[in-house]
């Protein structure tokens, strides 16, 4: 086996991580990386080796450990990274509740104008909200819904952005953004899913209306 060949055993431990990861078996990657990588002296391209483990533990929804291998392949590279890897870094934090380090990392991706700036974009609101800096996370949750590439994450960033308005008080701001939501997002589970939400935006509390207003409050008020 040319994993036996000293001649050939350096690059052998890369190109075995490669056959893993394109197989998407992420188990055996886990494995075997691991094992290559406590190895002595290190292979060729341990970097590349160690990026491959961080991304199969990404895919395995085991963020800890994709981010620590993920740290150490951005200290490889003296944090010169691609993009997609940054958002991965700053995704693994958020899930971890690390917010300050998502924030670092969600904020070099979300003034990218496509679909992974927008992603990030929505992160990062969500990040700013667990750190308590909501006016921050207006400014990336504007970001978020005004990009086109992604419908679903335009209208979840409506949402939230709604939501973080409502909470600073700013409510004339809620209502152009629920018109705003209504007006791009029509489907009427979503009209039914805002007006739970962000009834207080614009009715006073039941025990303050007059009854004849009820129903019809009822049926128009908006929720997130």
């Amino acid at each position: 086996m040319a994993e036996q060949n000293d001649a050939y055993k350096p690059v052998v431990p890369a190109i075995v991580s490669q056959i893993y990861y394109r197989e998407g078996n992420y188990d055996g990657l886990i494995g075997y990386a691991s094992n290559a990588l406590k190895s002595t002296p290190l292979p060729q391209n341990a970097d590349e080796i160690q990026m491959l483990l961080g991304d199969a533990y990404y895919q395995k929804e085991r963020y800890k450990e994709a981010a620590e291998n993920f740290d150490k392949f951005a200290a490889s590279r003296k944090g010169k990274i691609e993009p997609a890897l940054q958002y991965k870094i700053g995704f693994a934090n958020y899930k971890m509740g690390d917010f300050k380090g998502a924030i670092a990392s969600l904020k070099n991706v979300a003034v990218r104008r496509d679909s992974l700036g927008q992603n990030a974009a929505y992160h990062l609101g969500l990040s700013y909200v667990q750190a308590n800096q909501k006016q921050q996370a207006v400014t990336a949750f504007e970001a978020a819904r005004q990009a086109t590439f992604d419908k679903n994450i335009a209208e979840n960033a409506t949402l939230k952005l709604g939501q973080v308005q409502y909470e600073l008080g700013n409510l004339p701001e809620v209502i152009a953004v629920l018109r705003d939501f209504r007006k791009k997002f029509p489907a009427p589970a979503i009209r039914r899913r805002s007006t739970i939400c962000w009834r207080p935006a614009f009715w006073p509390p039941p025990t303050t209306r007059r009854p004849w207003r009820t129903s019809k409050a009822s049926t128009t008020a908006a929720r997130s």
